[in-house]
């Protein structure tokens, strides 16, 4: 009989640690370890899968100061691979079906089917109807907007440097601001590739002069930005790409990717990639050294880092004199090579260059992957219309497809010849950056009627927090994150198991190591109880 009372005793302090460990770890899944407040998520710093990002997760620590502005501290995080996993070819097998499943693509556990928008107030020294600025973010998730022109056919671009951080844009140098009015150490320039990189943002190449008027030849250095100053890398190419405009580039906080671009008088485009490592620049692939990368040579294509690789869309083939190309076309990076999704006019946004295409930081896998907007399809000097879109699109890096979502900024404009698109005051030529709390920031100009920069729009945008905001991190964890395991924790508080507190698993691993020791005493006092006894 005393034997059965030990093994009945054993069983149940095995069962309470069981199930409490059992739970602890379904709790993890979930997202119960998520940060409790917004603003808190960081991208991915390696290369591992976007479900891993939560562990990657800092907060953002810049408070903005009366006296300065705030200041971003951008950390290098360390990675263990510094290149994406080759998809498996199955992945992108069937990319004319994309479009076809695209209201499949995201799962129906997100709240609001749709993204959602709130506009973004500019400040003074911000809203003087700048466009093509040159926009990123640092791997934590701070925003950083440089330059830009008030008019892209002739006018001189500005070198100021702006940051988003905790929801508004805050000055850092070169701007009209009191206390941030000292000029920036980044030489002014436009057509700069500006793309997250290890320990902040990094500026690469670019052309003095107008966007489509350049006053000299192209421009090769490297410039980061930590979140309050410029420091050059490299001042030529020695020691990175040649010179060149429009790369497309991306990054996270192991490394950063370039592709393409256009120089000698935009006249020449390349197809070749580099990475840069926080220190140099490599080149992977490319004609020049006869590994030809994937997509053809183009300029002003988007790049994004969607959480578990790189992804390029679109961009210009051929040059001004002779006519570009717009390109639709989808391509993800293997960690050696470009390996196309899908081609142009398969599945996605229609063909266009100087697409906005910001990471979602998002710690749910399903909700993983980047936000496009706008973006334009020019003649360059062929007899057709241009467009300018402003499209929303939403890439998934689960499934691989496109997404079309409704657009907050209105209808697309197509006109005829070489001059402005028609003023209509709707923005236009967007930019954009991923944010520390599960959303992103695009940055757009409102033509006036002589042709120019008048007014600026920024507008935040993530899914739908069912109110028809922008949801954050925490939000998007507890809404969105894990149904089937929260399913399972519900059952267990319904049966008066475990509580679904959403708090720290170590919670439920300590109760039930508690518990278990608590059984463990049980028996040996039990043992003894009957040892005693036998003795007497």
């Amino acid at each position: 009989m005393a034997r059965v009372h030990v093994r009945r005793a054993v069983a149940l302090a095995a069962a309470v640690f069981l199930l409490s460990t059992s739970a602890a770890a379904m709790a993890s899944e979930d997202g119960a370890s998520a940060p409790a407040s917004a603003g808190s998520a960081a991208p991915a710093a390696s290369t591992a899968s976007s479900s891993d990002a939560p562990a990657a997760a800092r907060a953002a620590t810049a408070e903005a100061k009366p006296e300065a502005p705030a200041k971003a501290e951008a950390k290098s995080e360390a990675s263990s691979s510094a290149e994406a996993e080759p998809e498996p070819a199955a992945a992108v097998a069937e990319p004319a079906a994309a479009t076809a499943d695209a209201e499949d693509s995201t799962p129906s556990a997100v709240t609001g089917d749709d993204a959602a928008s709130v506009p973004v107030t500019l400040p003074s020294g911000l809203n003087d109807g700048r466009a093509f600025p040159s926009v990123s973010n640092t791997p934590d998730g701070v925003g950083v907007l440089v330059g830009g022109s008030t008019d892209p056919g002739q006018g001189t671009p500005t070198n100021d440097t702006w940051i988003f951080e905790n929801g508004a844009w805050l000055p850092i140098c070169g701007t009209t601001v009191a206390g941030a009015d000292a000029p920036c150490a980044l030489p002014a320039r436009s057509g700069g590739a500006l793309g997250t990189a290890p320990g902040g943002v990094i500026m690469f190449g670019g052309h003095p002069g107008a966007l489509f008027q350049p006053t000299g030849s192209p421009i090769s250095d490297t410039w980061r930005f930590d979140g309050t100053t410029w420091t050059q890398v490299c001042a030529d190419d020695a020691c990175g790409p040649p010179d060149r405009s429009f790369a497309a580039i991306a990054g996270n906080s192991a490394m950063t990717l370039l592709f393409g671009g256009i120089a000698d008088g935009f006249n020449a485009s390349f197809e070749d990639t580099w990475v840069f490592d926080g220190t140099s620049w490599t080149q992977v692939c490319g004609i020049s050294m006869g590994l030809p990368c994937g997509p053809s040579a183009r300029f002003w294509s988007s790049m994004t880092w969607d959480g578990t690789r790189f992804v390029l869309f679109g961009g210009n083939e051929g040059d001004f004199a002779n006519g570009a190309n717009a390109m639709g076309d989808t391509w993800i990076w293997t960690g050696t090579t470009w390996q196309l999704v899908c081609a142009t006019g398969a599945c996605g946004p229609a063909p266009r260059g100087g697409a906005a295409f910001p990471t979602l930081n998002s710690p749910e896998p399903a909700l993983a992957g980047a936000f496009m907007a706008g973006g334009l399809d020019l003649a360059f000097g062929r007899p057709r219309s241009s467009t300018a879109y402003r499209d929303l699109w939403f890439w998934s890096a689960q499934s691989l497809t496109w997404r079309q979502l409704t657009s907050p900024w209105g209808p697309n404009v197509t006109w005829t010849g070489d001059g402005p698109p028609p003023v209509d005051g709707l923005p236009l030529a967007f930019a954009g950056a991923a944010t520390s709390d599960c959303r992103v920031v695009f940055y757009g100009t409102v033509l006036n009627d002589q042709g120019t920069g008048a007014s600026n729009v920024s507008t935040l945008t993530g899914w739908d927090n069912g109110h028809g905001q922008p949801a954050t991190c925490a939000e998007q964890t507890a809404q969105q994150g894990g149904s089937e395991v929260r399913a399972v924790l519900a059952s267990y508080e319904q049966e008066g198991g475990l509580p679904l507190t959403g708090g720290s698993p170590w919670v439920q691993m300590s109760a039930g190591g508690l518990l278990a020791l608590i059984g463990i005493c049980f028996v040996l006092a039990y043992r003894r109880r009957m040892s005693i006894a036998a003795g007497s």
